[in-house]
């Protein structure tokens, strides 16, 4: 019989909560359509036929192209690549299905794929209205974080939004394309759900359970933060140290300059200041907006037991900040860069976000899921990188510090001749 099985049989003992020393999302600045078409040497209106992976970080999707909005392809068939894939885990990435009609924002890569420009901020999915065959365009922002306040996505009608960018691009005004809020049809293809704040199906990194401290580094690139981006990191890092808890124990390692890219998997925990390897693509402008900082998690599919329920196991952490971030990352005395970068930290260890986006519902002032770190918009207003109670609901779901029972002697639990120890912890 297991020891794990011993320790559930004898709860007499009493138990102590041990308080002692505690040892890639994405964000964007909102963009406006015009500067979204404006910045895209390629728009169409396209329909997806399949998907494969590409490498072991990308998703590839076949697209059809129905209608060339701006700029030129040389074939009817196109592919796309996107972040993030079965086993390597980048929340707020768009992702589709077969069948869904699309209006993409493009850019030709060297590999002989298209990227999305601005990542999900270029991705428009066609979606029907209840009880009705009007159908809007709309962006799926799950999993990414906002610098402004929510703001409600407008509705846009799908055509007349098509025929305005295909304008916009020669130089004309275009018809009007927002259409009053209206219920959309549900899609259970697309339907997400989010219990204790979690990226997607639950995930975890399982060396903590044994008192393992994880290490992450930093890569320098010439960021004008205080200490190239490190102070700012060794912040966020220690607002999960210092949870009383959670059993989560980060430490700074150091810089490395050999850090690869976030799409590989090279056991390295690693924050990339200023994007080296251009895993997001362009480069940040704080007056236009766009994407400031990505994180993610790989995994290889191998599966954990924990509080009795099976958990996808995390084998690496990434985090990477845009070229040009630092106009952003400097605020509040750098205070907005280290929230930043533990939100993606959040994201990395498996936390969805609090409210803010589809998945969790909007943000209600004044409770705990909108006073949150992992709030799908950042605080503007300082505060660093502070948990909320929702916050430290979500690390205690994924990594409670253990209790301590405290006993003493030894017992025969269950008759097999195998003794326990009365001092031991019990895991929840």
């Amino acid at each position: 019989m297991s020891p794990t099985i011993r320790f559930r049989k004898y709860l007499a003992a009493v138990c102590l909560l041990a308080l002692g020393p505690a040892a890639p999302a994405v964000t964007y600045l909102p963009v406006t359509d015009a500067s979204l078409v404006d910045r895209s040497p390629i728009a169409i209106v396209g329909k997806v036929v399949s998907r494969e992976p590409w490498g072991e970080a990308y998703t590839a999707y076949t697209i059809s192209v129905e209608r060339l909005l701006k700029g030129a392809v040389n074939a009817l068939e196109i592919s796309v690549a996107v972040p993030g894939s079965d086993t390597f885990i980048v929340p707020g990435m768009p992702r589709f299905i077969d069948g869904d009609r699309v209006i993409l924002f493009l850019a030709p890569h060297q590999d002989g794929t298209f990227r999305v420009v601005e990542l999900m901020l270029g991705a428009f999915r066609e979606v029907r209205l209840k009880d009705s065959f009007e159908t809007r365009a709309q962006r799926d922002l799950v999993g990414s974080t906002s610098l402004a306040e929510p703001q409600a996505e407008p509705a846009r009608d799908f055509d007349a939004f098509a025929s305005w960018i295909e304008s916009r691009a020669q130089g004309g005004q275009g018809p009007g394309y927002e259409r009053p809020k209206a219920e959309l049809a549900v899609d259970d293809a697309y339907s997400e759900s989010a219990p204790y704040t979690f990226l997607g199906s639950p995930a975890r990194w399982a060396q903590f359970d044994s008192g393992v401290t994880v290490p992450w580094v930093v890569r320098l690139g010439g960021s004008t933060m205080a200490g190239g981006g490190v102070t700012a990191f060794q912040i966020a890092l220690n607002a999960f140290n210092n949870q009383p808890t959670s059993n989560l124990a980060f430490s700074y390692a150091g810089t490395n300059a050999n850090a690869q890219s976030i799409y590989l998997t090279d056991g390295v925990n690693a924050l990339l200041m200023n994007d080296p390897f251009e895993d997001i693509p362009g480069s940040f402008d704080c007056a236009a907006g766009g994407i400031l900082a990505r994180g993610g998690y790989s995994t290889t599919g191998v599966t954990h037991y924990y509080k009795g329920l099976s958990h996808r196991t995390i084998l690496e952490g990434n985090v990477v900040t845009q070229n040009g971030g630092d106009c952003a990352l400097i605020l509040f005395g750098g205070a907005l860069g280290s929230a930043v970068l533990a939100h993606e930290v959040g994201h990395a260890i498996g936390l969805g976000h609090s409210c803010g986006d589809a998945a969790s519902g909007p943000c209600t002032p004044g409770t705990p899921q909108d006073e949150a770190l992992m709030r799908a918009s950042a605080h503007f207003d300082g505060r660093g990188p502070a948990f909320s109670s929702d916050d430290i609901a979500g690390l205690v779901r994924l990594y409670e510090r253990p209790a301590v029972c405290q006993g003493g002697g030894a017992f025969d639990s269950d008759g097999d001749g195998g003794y326990l120890q009365k001092t031991f912890y019990q895991i929840h």
